[in-house]
């Protein structure tokens, strides 16, 4: 079998991807590993990512084949040493691995569309794909359709740190927006200023707050912080409607990738508008994706999206004491299976709970995730109750869409609604995770609801629970109520003071 390996360093986000000449893998996300959220590993560090990935494929350094490394964040040279072992690597192109993550879907053309907040490559562009290449048609960069404005305009409403408001907040500005109502003296001011809300620093922030008329301290209680988020992001769709209309007879299908294309209004928006026959977009559309892009966009090999991370194994039946524990209102853990790629929590990686009134959304939230007020909480739903609850016409497995809730969710389900009647929904069939959906049944059976809320499991400033060890003390710190790891249930007596979950090394069979 042959073995290639691919790396991304980058600014944020590292990673390494494994595939064979047919399919991925297994994945890697540096945050996962490390605990710490978006980082950027150290040499040493991707060189232990490596290491892992390895002795869980039961390989060597010297079954590596062909070695990839992404541009974005290195000084190309011409060979690179891992782990003791010499490379040639083949170098790969930060937009190519963004849109190259929908090349396993087989199609023959489509838009692709690369949308973030800067590479080697740019922020955003638009390409031609015909099955083999792309080819460029829109530069984009010098306009307000890059990460780098949602950048900005994050650092007005949630505050002033470049780094987090361009990397780890701006889904509070998302959440922030719903709170408020459309202004266009603010539309026009932010065209009139285009150019400096797409600058990448935070000298002229400052400067913008004083004119727009916002205080020095940013304060999720300021209606007019929340005017120029809501305002802001619908300006923003306007501006990806008009631009995309321009381009949609080139092709049906539409690729949307890059960190913009985890806003979860926008694809939404981008769906409801029928441009395009089929969009796609993938579960690890930011940083994170970069390693596993460049597998697919070189190699054209299969892959079995969303769950390509580590196993310490699986639950071979839902525990009916896990469902009793959520139809009871209890919090659970629920740790299960291969881990997800990308920045959510699928199931196998999640706070789990019933969705039944308010203050269990609170309880989950601001409680047991130390959340702010005023992010929603996601609802996972068995894709064929879908359609009663949510509405949407089709599935939504990688929670990557905001849709209205219908009457039902509103009265039944309301701790997964937003103040503006939207759920970012996760759709799940049985096919995608048998025991997480016979687990939601029997729930159904219980409540009369196939509704959970579902939020990844990890606290302020952690990256998602990767092992059972992250999940002990994850679930430790917070106020759970029962860990679940692969169906058997632990609470803080069973696990106090000595664990009782074994460590040991993650299983995966090639």
């Amino acid at each position: 079998m042959s073995l290639y390996v691919s790396l991304f360093f980058g600014l944020h986000d590292s990673g390494a991807a494994f595939a064979s000449e047919d399919r991925v893998l297994l994945c890697l996300q540096a945050e996962r590993v490390f605990r710490k959220k978006h980082m950027r590993a150290t040499p040493e560090q991707m060189e232990h990512l490596v290491l892992l990935g390895l002795q869980q494929l039961r390989k060597t350094v010297y079954d590596i084949d062909t070695l990839m490394v992404s541009r974005w964040g290195c000084t190309p040279s011409r060979f690179v040493t891992v782990l003791g072992r010499s490379f040639a690597p083949l170098w790969t192109g930060h937009h190519a691995n963004h849109v190259g993550l929908a090349r396993s879907l087989g199609w023959s053309s489509a838009l692709a569309v690369c949308a973030d907040g800067g590479s080697e490559n740019g922020c955003t562009g638009i390409y031609l794909y015909d099955g083999k290449v792309y080819e460029p048609v829109a530069d984009l960069d010098r306009t307000l359709l890059t990460g780098r404005f949602y950048g900005t305009l994050t650092q007005l409403v949630i505050g002033g740190d470049l780094d987090q408001a361009h990397v780890q907040w701006p889904g509070k500005t998302m959440g922030v927006s719903a709170f408020g109502r459309y202004d266009e003296r603010l539309a026009a001011f932010i065209l009139d200023n285009a150019d400096r809300f797409g600058l990448l620093r935070a000298s002229d922030t400052a400067a913008l707050a004083r004119e727009i008329g916002l205080d020095s301290h940013p304060d999720t209680f300021d209606w007019h912080r929340w005017n120029l988020a809501h305002t802001a992001q619908r300006l923003w769709e306007d501006l990806w409607i008009e631009q995309l209309a321009k381009l949609s007879s080139l092709s049906e299908n539409l690729i949307l990738a890059g960190g913009c294309a985890l806003n979860v209004l926008l694809n939404a928006r981008i769906r409801r508008s029928g441009l395009f026959s089929h969009f796609f977009v993938p579960p690890s559309a930011g940083d994170d994706g970069q390693a596993l892009g460049a597998l697919l966009h070189q190699l054209g090999v299969s892959c079995a999206f969303p769950y390509l991370g580590r196993t310490w194994g699986h639950a071979r039946h839902a525990p009916l004491e896990a469902a009793e524990d959520l139809a009871a209102g209890r919090i659970v853990f629920w740790f299960d299976g291969r881990s997800e790629v990308g920045p959510r929590a699928l199931g196998h990686r999640s706070i789990l709970g019933i969705p039944s009134t308010v203050a269990m959304r609170r309880r989950l939230s601001e409680e047991v995730k130390q959340r702010e007020w005023y992010r929603p909480v996601a609802p996972i739903v068995l894709a064929e109750d879908a359609a009663d609850w949510f509405d949407t016409s089709g599935d939504s497995p990688w929670m990557l869409e905001a849709v209205p809730a219908k009457a039902r969710a509103k009265a039944y389900a309301p701790a997964v609604v937003h103040v503006d009647g939207t759920c970012r929904l996760q759709t799940l069939a049985k096919h995608d995770d048998p025991v997480l959906h016979g687990l939601i049944r029997l729930v159904r059976e219980m409540t009369g609801c196939p509704v959970l809320m579902n939020t990844s499991m990890n606290l302020p400033g952690e990256a998602i629970c990767d092992s059972p060890d992250d999940a002990r003390h994850t679930f430790l710190e917070s106020g759970a109520d029962a860990l679940y790891i692969c169906g058997k249930r632990y609470t803080r007596a069973s696990i106090q003071p000595a664990s009782g979950i074994e460590e040991t090394q993650p299983c995966y069979q090639i």
